[in-house]
């Protein structure tokens, strides 16, 4: 389908009504008395003049000169189209975030979906890109697509992510196309200051007032969980705000919340948990822009490291139980254990994902003096402190693996692992003689070797995320089945001995194993998001466009010029065979 670069050609059309009129007035005729008629039988009433107006004998002709002048005037339209591998190159990128959603009677969403199927979708002349622009840009389906095949994947534009990076964006884009190509930027955003040619930026966005749930927070404190949620009102006027904060595991209110809010101001809400395993929501109740009304808070505590202690004498027995009950993320268990702790190299646990720490306690120990070096990077040996313990050793005895702990030649800790997978750990140590267990090198040691093994056990790193950020789990054996908020399920593939996602929408995950399950929750608290007092609307000149169309498109007026040219010439045919006695 052609497009005319000069419509204003198309004026001249009311040449085609003067050309109807001559036709019509000319074959108006009358009787004149003559001698007589005998010289003129077969010579019809002529039709040059009179007061009568008459049907026109031979209508064929007036049609071929309408046609021909009609051609000739859509060619001096500048008539161009887009012709095979011509297609005009277009990128779309689709501003991706939350506020892309609010708004009062339509969102900038929908807005942005009407002007993209009227003003490309519509068209047949575009090679269509879709980048969706969220905290990392990704591309929608395949590169150049025709119109009827980006219409069907608009649906994936949804508008859930916490944040839209638009200059990743454009970066993403220019990158991976010709230079010069034209971009389309449709978003909720005013431009930026300065923009290139090829970029046209449209905004429809408008601002209005917020009221919203900023920022959230769950930490453990002793034997109690502590919160804190805070809200903004994103306004120039104050704002009342209702709000509750439910223990959803017990079906409790904990706060009904009734307060108002300044214009431009923050408020926290603090509040602790006795009940460390409930899972608690807020949610504001009187703001139309439900995107970001809500939040989730799971609870933080991992399970705790199952630790067994076999064959190690009175002494050691009783500094590990110690040790232990000291910290909060281990527990003594007979069976099932995360690290077993023994004196025989040849004790190994009943659990085969078991690791096993060996103490080397010697015949013959010497105490080591010295300075003692740390692997420093290992989390092992994070943040331990200097100290000045006596360290006794068996000076005579060599460990396998890789030193974590050492004085000069003597190792005194070092981490092997077996072919089989096993994780082995061996201590140069003896109790009796040391007093390094009385200084505060021994708990950080301990709570250290705790906690790694805490992070490596199957389950999610943590409970509660930020929309955008990356879920990382440990993933046990078997089928690893995510279930999103809407209840769509999807399976989640390991790799080495890890999976992850990052997670599209607002709500609460579940995550299920052969033999356990766990639930993530996601939250938006954005600042940006949630102030829409920033958002408007911006409409860019069409001379990009324009530019773009010309350097795309052929001319096509010989289109329209070798079809006129040829009625000319069956014009002239159908007029040179005419009778002389009859009047065309």
């Amino acid at each position: 389908m052609p497009f005319f670069m000069n419509p204003l050609a198309f004026y001249a059309a009311s040449a085609l009504l003067v050309l109807a009129g001559i036709y019509l007035f000319r074959r108006r005729s009358r009787d004149v008395k003559v001698s007589t008629l005998m010289f003129w039988t077969q010579v019809k009433t002529p039709a040059e003049g009179g007061r009568k107006i008459t049907m026109p004998q031979t209508p064929l002709i007036l049609l071929i000169e309408l046609l021909i002048l009609s051609l000739f005037i859509a060619a001096a339209a500048d008539p161009r189209a887009i012709i095979g591998e011509e297609l005009m190159p277009l990128v779309v990128i689709l501003d991706d975030s939350f506020s892309m959603t609010a708004g009062e009677e339509k969102s900038a969403h929908d807005k942005a979906l009407t002007f993209l199927e009227s003003e490309v979708l519509s068209s047949n002349y575009y090679r269509i890109s879709l980048i969706r622009a969220g905290t990392r840009p990704e591309f929608i389906g395949r590169r150049d697509m025709r119109p009827a095949e980006a219409r069907q994947l608009i649906t994936n534009w949804r508008c859930q992510s916490p944040s839209a990076n638009l200059d990743e964006a454009i970066k993403l884009a220019s990158e991976s196309f010709q230079k010069g190509t034209r971009i389309l930027v449709l978003t909720d955003a005013q431009a930026a200051s300065t923009l290139a040619e090829n970029i046209s930026w449209h905004g429809f966005g408008s601002s209005l007032p917020n009221l919203a749930i900023t920022a959230a927070n769950r930490y453990s404190l002793g034997k109690v969980d502590r919160c804190f949620v805070e809200f903004s009102n994103f306004s120039d006027e104050p704002a009342d705000l209702q709000a509750d904060i439910v223990d959803i595991s017990r079906n409790l209110i904990i706060q009904k919340l009734n307060f108002k809010m300044s214009p431009d101001s923050v408020r926290r809400v603090r509040f602790s948990l006795p009940s460390i395993n409930s899972v608690i929501t807020a949610q504001i109740k009187n703001d139309p822009h439900v995107f970001d009304n809500q939040v989730w808070l799971m609870p933080v505590r991992k399970p705790k490291v199952r630790v067994a202690l076999k064959n190690l004498t009175s002494r050691l027995d009783f500094l590990m139980k110690k040790t232990i009950d000291a910290a909060e993320n281990a527990v003594l268990a007979n069976a099932n254990s995360d690290i077993l702790f023994s004196q025989n190299p040849d004790q190994m646990a009943d659990n085969f994902n078991s690791w096993n720490f060996y103490f080397n306690v010697g015949s013959q120990p010497v105490l080591a003096r010295g300075v003692i070096t740390v692997a420093k990077t290992h989390p092992v040996c994070d943040g331990l402190p200097q100290t000045r313990g006596a360290w006794a050793m068996n000076s005579k005895t060599e460990m396998p693996g890789f030193p974590l702990l050492s004085i000069g030649n003597h190792t005194l800790l070092s981490l092997f692992d077996t072919e089989a997978g096993r994780r082995e750990f061996y201590m140069n140590f003896v109790a009796d003689y040391s007093t390094i267990q009385q200084t505060s090198f021994w708990p950080v040691l301990f709570w250290n070797l705790f906690a790694w093994r805490q992070s490596l056990k199957p389950g999610p790193a943590d409970f509660n995320f930020r929309s955008g950020m990356e879920v990382a789990v440990n993933a046990p054996e078997g089928e690893i089945v995510l279930t999103h908020p809407n209840g769509k399920k999807e399976q989640l593939p390991a790799w080495q001995g890890t999976c992850s996602f990052v997670p599209g929408e607002t709500g609460l995950y579940q995550i299920t194993a052969e033999q356990a399950s766990w639930t993530v929750a996601v939250n938006l608290v954005s600042h940006q998001e949630s102030n829409l007092t920033t958002r408007g609307q911006f409409t860019p000149p069409d001379n990009s466009q324009v530019d773009q169309l010309i350097k795309h498109s052929s001319d096509v007026r010989w289109w329209f010029i070798i079809p006129a040219l040829l009625l000319l010439i069956f014009h002239q045919w159908l007029i040179s065979r005419r009778r002389q006695q009859y009047v065309y």
